[in-house]
């Protein structure tokens, strides 16, 4: 009722973390990590839905949500107003009935490692397989946007100045009486 996995790195075989899911007991074991050696993954149900959660390192709770299958990291959780749930990684089942799924991660907010190994207890124990699923595919992830154009700071003040240059200019017109206004015109025609 216990069954363990292991979540090892490829080529070297060499073991990342122990996986226990079963009924009794969901929790991971990670073999190279100085500060996160052990973790249980709890069940829990509120006011957001049902999640299986577990604590990191750095101190912050994490929750893979049944519904929408996304890991959140919860920052003051059952704070009410002040609790701040950020999004960090998605899944999705790609084919009901299979235990086929899309994990997307953005791995400058969590370790990889992290993600992989508490996925896989809410694959087991969580998901499943009888999900309703919508997708055919694979989600398209495309390369991030790169600016076409480069402009320089000194080229992007000088424009401000100028905009700033050009607004004082109207507004000085506007505070001389219209025969003035004229004249000035005329000067800086003729000066020019």
């Amino acid at each position: 009722m216990n069954p363990m996995w292991s979540l090892r790195k490829y080529p070297s075989r060499r073991e990342v973390a122990t996986v226990r899911c079963g009924f009794f007991s969901t929790s991971v074991d990670w073999h190279n990590k100085l500060t996160v050696q052990h973790r249980e993954v709890k069940d829990e149900s509120g006011i957001h839905g049902n999640f299986k959660s577990f604590y990191l390192d750095d101190g912050a709770k994490y929750q893979w949500t049944r519904g929408s299958k996304f890991l959140e990291k919860v920052t003051n959780p059952e704070g009410g107003d002040e609790e701040n749930r950020e999004r960090i990684a998605k899944v999705r089942l790609m084919r009901q009935f299979k235990f086929d799924f899309e994990l997307l991660v953005d791995e400058s907010k969590i370790d990889l490692e992290y993600v992989l190994a508490t996925a896989f207890i809410s694959m087991m124990v969580q998901w499943g397989y009888g999900d309703i699923t919508e997708t055919r595919g694979p989600t398209y992830v495309g390369e991030p946007e790169v600016p076409t154009t480069t402009t320089s700071t000194t080229e992007v003040v000088k424009e401000a100045v100028k905009k700033v240059e050009e607004v004082e200019e109207e507004e000085k017109e506007k505070d001389l009486p219209e025969p003035v206004a004229e004249v000035v015109e005329r000067v800086e025609v003729a000066v020019v």
